[in-house]
């Protein structure tokens, strides 16, 4: 508007729901302040066919990249990496930025370490997750 000057407008209706629904598919949801990776939407054709890799900001701001496999799913959630990946057994895998890892079978994470992921602490550097090989 002539009145106020240049604007940025905000997210639509439809944008929201829309990375919230991606959120959903790619297997992510928070229960009573916890992650759990739930891939009931997930496809199987979501996964790689052949090398990549994925780039990103970390929490510092830092461009990074890590290397993806076949058979492996790349994203960041809050501006953490996380790699989903079919194994027989379900579980996940905490890689913290001292280099230590920590690892708990289930698909959902401690309250600490979700909310150290919420709130962009920069404990957590990467998070793999193996699901069940069910998957459509």
């Amino acid at each position: 508007p002539a009145y106020t000057g240049a604007r940025q407008p905000g997210m639509t209706g439809q944008v929201k729901e829309e990375v919230l629904t991606r959120l959903a598919e790619l297997s992510i949801r928070v229960q009573n302040g916890q992650v759990r990776f739930d891939p009931i939407l997930l496809r199987h054709s979501e996964f790689l066919t052949s090398p990549s890799a994925l780039e990103f900001f970390d929490v510092t701001g830092q461009r990074q990249s890590i290397a993806l496999a076949p058979g492996q799913l790349g994203f960041t959630y809050c501006q953490v990496p996380v790699v989903l990946k079919a194994s027989s057994k379900a579980s996940v895998v905490i890689t913290r930025a001292d280099g230590s890892e920590s690892g708990v079978d289930g698909l959902e994470l401690s309250p600490e370490d979700s909310l150290s992921l919420f709130k962009k602490l920069g404990e957590i550097s990467s998070i793999v997750v193996s699901l069940a090989p069910n998957l459509p």
